[in-house]
């Protein structure tokens, strides 16, 4: 479970997940279910904000050395960075 304070979003990971559940912490409303399609099989393990200029997405890591970025308006995936080479 990871909240993000500058979204008011609680990211939700099931044990082994490779999906997530989002929340609105103001409402305690489930906004969506974010597919796991970017995650390449790995188990998401982290998340955070990142906000650089107009630039705002949320970033993931999974147990396969990958980082996902999601645009943080909807979750929808931006790109992905395999770090297994870094």
């Amino acid at each position: 479970m990871f909240y993000l304070p500058k979204l008011q979003n609680l990211l939700v990971m099931e044990r082994d997940a490779k999906k997530f559940k989002v929340y609105d912490t103001k409402t305690g409303k489930y906004m969506q279910t974010v597919p796991e399609k970017a995650t390449d099989n790995g188990v998401i393990i982290a998340a955070d904000y990142i906000e650089k200029g107009n630039t705002r997405l949320v970033a993931t890591t999974t147990n396969n050395l990958q980082i996902c970025f999601w645009d943080s308006n909807n979750y929808i995936w931006r790109n992905r960075i395999n770090c297994a080479e870094i």
